[in-house]
């Protein structure tokens, strides 16, 4: 039997297993309560232990996550016998947590996971790259950075690339043209004219994870600027090619590459360098860090 070490509850229940990790399993749960109704809030109940209560009207539920492993917790819910609570939430609220360790949770009352107007807002910030190099056509993805059209992209399509064209999210075209190409990194700087209202604060992005955290990436895989993706961070920074990655289960489609990637709260953490070959889902991110050396040291305006 598991059994989760938190306080002795009134209604003592064996503590359930679900294959995410803490962060994640509060996120999740206190998105279900909140999508019914109560007010909810969480903090930590000691190390590796949070405590969420939730209230509506004479209803009171409280959930202990612990950390189990680094991809998964033990959940247990305490009733107050003072406030009872519907058997048939407590049945809906275990298999919610059941199928969302597979995947496979759906309902009409859950809201979106992310902020969707941050999203949408960063969304007008990605472009759509092309280019051909002899007969050969590109695209891929990119962003900008600054509001006088300098964006940022990966470099592994762009060797002998000529006729770069820029596709805005209006569907807007502009001619591009490079400035900068780095190959060690995969990164390079792309210019467009203009005054641009919309882009991505570079300066102000996350440089650490956690592992089985959710990320998204606004991409252009298929010539619509801002096309959101979810994924999850798979395996902990790891050097590939001199190179260090974040290795994430993303859907990650020819086009991709250059494509910013957020965590729930809109921080840009990184971006797409492309996919392992034969598969579509699992992708590799260039670290924040790796873009902050690779700007600093580009002389740009």
């Amino acid at each position: 039997m598991l059994l989760l070490l938190c306080p002795t509850l009134s209604r003592a229940e064996e503590a359930k297993l679900f294959p995410f990790p803490l962060v994640e399993a509060e996120k999740a749960i206190s998105d279900w309560l909140r999508n019914r109704g109560f007010q909810v809030s969480s903090s930590p109940a000691e190390s590796s232990l949070i405590q969420i209560k939730a209230i509506k009207n004479k209803e009171k539920w409280e959930v202990f996550c612990q950390s189990y492993s680094p991809l998964a917790s033990l959940i247990k819910v305490q009733l107050e016998k003072a406030h009872p609570v519907d058997q048939k939430d407590l049945q809906e609220f275990w298999l919610f947590l059941e199928n969302y360790g597979r995947g496979a949770y759906t309902d009409s009352r859950k809201q979106t996971t992310y902020p969707q107007s941050i999203f949408s807002i960063l969304s007008a910030a990605v472009v759509c790259i092309e280019g051909h190099t002899g007969e050969v056509p590109l695209q891929f993805s990119g962003f900008l950075i600054n509001e006088k059209g300098t964006i940022i992209s990966t470099a592994h399509d762009l060797e002998k690339i000529k006729g770069l064209k820029i596709i805005l999210k209006n569907k807007n075209e502009l001619p591009g043209s490079l400035i900068r190409k780095d190959g060690q990194r995969d990164l390079s700087l792309i210019k467009v004219n203009g005054q641009f209202k919309n882009y991505i604060l570079w300066q102000e992005g996350r440089k650490t994870l956690l592992l089985g955290e959710k990320v998204y990436m606004l991409s252009c895989a298929n010539r619509d600027a801002g096309e959101f993706i979810a994924g999850v961070v798979e395996e902990a920074l790891q050097q590939k090619n001199k190179l260090p990655l974040w290795r994430v289960d993303m859907e990650t489609l020819p086009g991709s590459s250059g494509s910013p990637v957020f965590d729930r709260y809109g921080n840009l953490i990184g971006i797409v360098k492309g996919r392992l070959k034969g598969t579509d889902h699992v992708g590799f991110l260039i670290p924040l860090t790796t873009l902050y050396e690779f700007l600093k040291e580009s002389s740009f305006k």
